[in-house]
């Protein structure tokens, strides 16, 4: 005869005993009893993360801005913040969908929450330092800055450091520290 699970699982055998001996209200499981497998709970929540920032690129990619908005809202602030090209995609997304000194206040703003949430992400980093590039010369300082602090964390991304439009800012960027550093020893 089989006994029934609500009395297995509360018998004196799989409770929790306090320290005086008396048995606490939570009971441990039976050891039959099977709990979800933690590899197969992962794999799908990697799967519905990649459904959330697919469905999120196609109302991009079909310009309802207001419901990609909403799906990356969902995936990168409740369901995984970690997720850095979700974070990207979102900032040039925001970057296509506006116009005018806007379109870079809304991919900053979208780049700076991810970094607040993943402040050592390369990628991240990178992503803000071309956004930097991309807006003009008077941005470059803040591009090298940040795309060598990315190659810093992440010595893979070096590449990037070779582009062409980053070398040349790199060269500027230099030759204003060497100017700037011998203004500041003759005043001295």
């Amino acid at each position: 005869m089989r006994t029934p699970l609500l009395k297995t699982l509360t018998s004196p055998a799989t409770m929790l005993l306090s320290t005086s001996g008396r048995a606490l209200a939570m009971p441990i499981l039976a050891k039959h009893k099977a709990l979800p497998r933690v590899d197969r709970w992962g794999t799908e929540r990697r799967e519905n993360n990649q459904r959330l920032y697919d469905s999120a690129l196609e109302y991009a990619r079909r310009n309802r801005f207001k419901t990609a908005r909403s799906v990356f809202n969902k995936l990168l602030l409740e369901e995984d913040p970690h997720m850095c090209c979700a974070w990207v995609s979102w900032a040039q997304m925001e970057k296509r969908a506006n116009t005018g000194p806007e379109r870079w206040d809304r991919c900053r703003e979208v780049l700076q929450r991810g970094l607040t949430i993943n402040p050592k992400s390369a990628c991240l980093i990178q992503a803000f330092g071309l956004m930097c590039l991309q807006r003009g010369p008077g941005h470059w300082l803040a591009a090298v800055m940040l795309l060598e602090r990315c190659v810093s964390i992440d010595p893979r991304l070096e590449p990037v450091l070779n582009w062409a439009q980053v070398s040349e800012a790199r060269k500027t960027v230099g030759s204003r520290r060497r100017r700037n550093a011998g203004a500041l020893s003759n005043n001295s």
